[in-house]
């Protein structure tokens, strides 16, 4: 496999995960890598390009976030390890069924790659976290798993990982995808302007390109959500060109003796991008998720207000987390957002990640304690519902 696969301020990240396949493949023993980061820091598109590499070896690709149930999760599996019909099977057997084609001593090394793998779906029959990283630890067994998730801590969300590895937990290894630079990200849109056909038509100002750049850096270097910005403000300047034609050649057309232009049309062959167009879809798109639901920003903005409101009628300024879950139910919900406590841990999480609130755990507690450091204006500022702010701050 290739060393350098050219894409921009991730060179790294790929080597190390082109090494870990590579030295678990010869080696012939299994091995589990977690990939984490910000959203739109390019995990998938790494891990995919090191996937067309590698075609030595058995691979699947599970995206866990579209998966409709545990059992459509196995029978994917089921299938890339060419085991034939599933239909009849319920999932205690194929469970059984695949840990046995995994761990024979004739069995060859596979890789598994579980994209979004904090949303793999629940199961009545089974725990798939405690099933699928098992398999590692059986006898012979060459299953070599690749997780990509947004949360940083694998243990957060995967409680039973810890107990099944055990001592082995430590072994692990984890990949940080740092967010992308506003070097990085203007040399990302620059290669897409000159080589995507989608912005064939598009003619640029530089400091535009400077400008958003600076603007998604700051915003956890979320390249996808740069580039949908800029491909926002494209199609919004093209179709105000294209609406402007259309208008004066409809005007040429019902003249009764149309005389041809003697001089070329006053507007040029490409309509030029300027700043005031991207700041238009930046602010757009900056109220929109980078999740995966358009939820997701919302239940963000709700806990951070809830916490606001909390904290400060406390002596110490925090809250501790079990009560937390109470408290805000019944306001997640009458928000349209979702309650659980999957959301809520997943929301805290990433208010954590942007330093907005620490967890302190104390002595013989076995919940920990949630101290807010945003302050009051910052909170204002983050949160976009007037009405949430209304209700919790005012």
């Amino acid at each position: 496999m290739d060393k350098d696969f050219g894409i921009c301020g991730r060179n790294k990240e790929i080597s190390e995960i082109q090494q870990f396949i590579s030295d678990h493949v010869e080696q012939n023993k299994s091995g589990i890598l977690y990939l984490t980061g910000p959203p739109g820091t390019g995990k998938t598109m790494s891990v995919n390009l090191v996937l067309n590499k590698v075609d030595n070896i058995g691979k699947i690709h599970l995206n866990c976030f579209k998966a409709t149930s545990s059992k459509s999760v196995l029978t994917k599996i089921w299938e890339a390890l060419n085991m034939g019909s599933s239909t009849r099977k319920n999932e205690s057997e194929m469970i059984a069924k695949l840990a046995s084609k995994l761990s024979g001593r004739t069995c060859k090394p596979f890789l598994m790659v579980l994209d979004e793998m904090d949303q793999l779906p629940k199961s009545s029959n089974s725990n798939l976290y405690s099933t699928l990283f098992s398999w590692t630890k059986l006898s012979f067994s060459k299953l070599i798993i690749v997780g990509i998730a947004n949360t940083l801590n694998l243990t957060s969300r995967c409680q039973t990982v810890v107990k099944i590895l055990g001592s082995e937990y430590n072994q692990v290894q984890k990949i940080i995808f740092r967010p992308y630079s506003s070097r990085d990200i203007s040399s990302i849109l620059n290669w897409y302007l000159e080589n995507d056909e989608n912005f064939e038509e598009a003619l640029v100002d530089p400091k535009a390109i400077e400008m958003i750049s600076k603007k998604f850096a700051r915003d956890k270097g979320d390249i996808r959500g740069a580039l949908n910005a800029l491909r926002d403000a494209v199609d919004d300047v093209l179709t105000v060109n294209r609406q402007k034609k259309k208008k004066e050649e409809d005007e040429r057309r019902f003249q009764s003796f149309p005389t041809p232009p003697s001089t070329p049309p006053p507007y040029p062959c490409k309509e030029k991008t300027n700043i005031a167009s991207v700041a238009n879809s930046v602010k757009k798109r900056q109220r929109q998720s980078h999740y995966h639901n358009d939820n997701a920003l919302a239940h963000h903005e709700i806990i951070l207000v809830c916490l606001h409101k909390f904290c400060s009628a406390s002596k110490d300024g925090g809250v501790d987390k079990r009560e937390l879950y109470g408290k805000v139910s019944d306001i997640l919900a009458r928000y349209g957002s979702d309650s659980s406590k999957t959301s809520i841990d997943a929301s805290l999480e990433q208010l954590e990640m942007q330093g907005l609130l620490v967890f302190k755990k104390r002595a013989g507690m076995q919940s920990p304690r949630i101290i807010l450091k945003a302050s009051d204006s910052e909170v204002k500022q983050l949160a976009h519902n007037e009405e949430l702010i209304k209700d919790f701050i005012y």
